[in-house]
């Protein structure tokens, strides 16, 4: 368990203040594992591993069909590359905050305040904290940033936010309220299906209100979210391509799946009625909620 905490704990860690996968957890989905009569796991490791052979078989021989013109050639290289070096960025952006966390923790732990406080300061106010072993923000001031808080490059210089005024008119004017009747996104795994739509952005909070067969409403997924996909009837979400996580694991889960509609969030709210049309890529909206 100590290996595989150590090896795979960063998996969970999108943000600095998100817990890494620990040994309680290994043990636990292990249990589960052996207590499910149905699930073989050296059935599906050779099952992965085929898909995977069939994959690399179906992309040399696509590959020796674009040969025939360099130029397509080039962009399926590259697209290839491309594809891997996305989720290789993604690994590696997670082990950093893995790490950074483990940091921030000790800086906490000397200042004697917690690592969330940590989060919301500057790179100042971190020196100003270590050097006198206390907080430099209040701690009425950081629930406040928890609430209204904001970075821009402002003349090329990383400025932070923390007016309640200004953070409110600049997400006004960023996520502005749409009223719509259908919009469109990127197919990304096929079906048509209709229920109530869930808008979800942490797992953690939002989680329960997510029923069976709703339709899961999101900016993007992560780790985090595939036992609310596995739940959900359908899957759309404001951002992605057809190589982003909620496309790869629709597909995998056979759901239907839109990504890139780039309003999702912004146009449909809880216990609206919607047919999500993952053959032609559209969400239509039936009927609006009370």
């Amino acid at each position: 368990m100590e290996r595989m905490e150590k090896k795979y704990g960063y998996f969970n860690v999108y943000n600095l203040d998100e817990s890494p996968l620990s040994r309680d957890y290994f043990r636990s989905e292990i249990k589960k594992m052996l207590s499910d009569r149905v699930f073989e796991p050296k059935k599906e490791i050779a099952r992965i591993n085929a898909r995977f052979e069939a994959n690399r078989k179906e992309y040399s021989k696509l590959s020796r069909l674009f040969k025939k013109d360099r130029k397509l050639s080039i962009l399926a290289e590259s697209c290839h590359k491309i594809s891997y070096y996305r989720d290789r960025r993604n690994d590696i952006r997670r082990e950093g905050y893995y790490s950074i966390s483990r940091l921030y923790a000790e800086i906490a732990a000397c200042a004697k305040t917690d690592l969330t406080s940590l989060i919301y300061m500057n790179r100042d106010e971190i020196r100003e904290t270590l050097k006198k072993g206390k907080p430099a923000v209040s701690r009425g001031a950081i629930e406040k940033r928890k609430e209204y808080s904001c970075a821009a490059l402002i003349n090329g210089k990383m400025e932070y936010i923390f007016d309640p005024v200004i953070v409110s008119g600049l997400i006004e004017s960023i996520n502005p309220k749409i009223e719509i009747d259908e919009f469109k996104g990127l197919a990304a795994s096929p079906g048509k299906i209709t229920g109530r739509v869930k808008v979800i952005f942490n797992t953690q909070k939002d989680a329960s209100k997510l029923g069976q067969g709703d339709i899961l409403v999101t900016s993007m997924t992560n780790l985090d979210f595939v036992p609310l996909m596995s739940r959900a009837s359908a899957i759309v979400t404001d951002e992605g391509g057809l190589l982003c996580h909620a496309a790869i694991v629709s597909r995998e889960m056979k759901k239907p799946c839109i990504v890139g509609t780039a309003i999702a969030t912004k146009a449909l709210k809880d216990n609206d009625l919607v047919e999500v049309n993952a053959n032609h890529g559209f969400v239509k909206m039936i009927k609006r909620a009370q």
